[in-house]
């Protein structure tokens, strides 16, 4: 099996020793997919030899993975279209919700849904846990224009169906999002907010989003 992976990855791109899987919990590979033809491939194989799949973003939600597969999107993390006509931006599942904010202040625009955990947070990430918003009261669904997908049949596909919002990865893996934006100017931050980073401040300091488009 460990064969077939890295034909699928590249070596490079493959996890398989115990020392370096530990951090992720139970399981025997992880894998960093950077092209949708290797998730094709990946599905397929889990298909064939009854193999469980995990989707894994930045990290920051706490949950102990039991998995034959994961597949990391750290690499899988390219801005691909802005439309400012229509105000909005497709980008891949593992573009970190910073790096978003950063790129689209540039064009005088922002995605509202701003997580505790923004500095590591996926796109993603946050559309399988269905993040809370730090920065105000918006909801996410309301942000999502379209999801692409590829099911477990290893089907590929665009969908704009809700339910995928917080599935936590168990009904498909989400590769691209179509995310609607905000002009920079109409950013307000709600302070009602407090939290500890997600390295535990200790002094429990007021949640500035500020910092996200600093």
């Amino acid at each position: 099996m460990q064969k077939k992976i890295i034909e699928i990855f590249g070596k490079e791109n493959v996890l398989f020793n115990k020392d370096e899987l530990i951090i992720y919990g139970d399981v025997k590979f992880i894998c960093f997919p950077y092209n949708i033809e290797q998730i094709f491939k990946i599905v397929r194989l889990a298909n064939k030899y009854n193999l469980k799949i995990f989707s894994r973003g930045g990290g920051s939600y706490k949950k102990e993975i039991t998995s034959d597969i994961v597949l990391d999107f750290a690499k899988f993390n390219h801005i691909l279209d802005t439309n400012i006509n229509d105000k909005n931006v497709m980008v891949q599942s593992g573009v970190v919700i910073n790096h978003l904010n950063k790129y689209l202040k540039r064009l005088g625009y922002y995605f509202p849904i701003i997580p505790y955990s923004y500095e590591i947070s996926t796109v993603g990430g946050i559309v399988a846990t269905n993040a809370i918003s730090a920065a105000n009261d918006l909801l996410l669904k309301d942000y999502i224009e379209e999801i692409e997908i590829v099911d477990g049949s290893g089907k590929h596909y665009k969908t704009k169906d809700q339910e995928l919002i917080g599935s936590f990865g168990q009904l498909a893996i989400i590769t691209q999002v179509k995310l609607k934006i905000k002009k920079l100017e109409d950013y307000k931050i709600n302070n009602k907010y407090k939290i500890s980073t997600f390295q535990e401040n200790k002094n429990k300091e007021k949640f500035d989003p500020n910092g996200v488009l600093c």
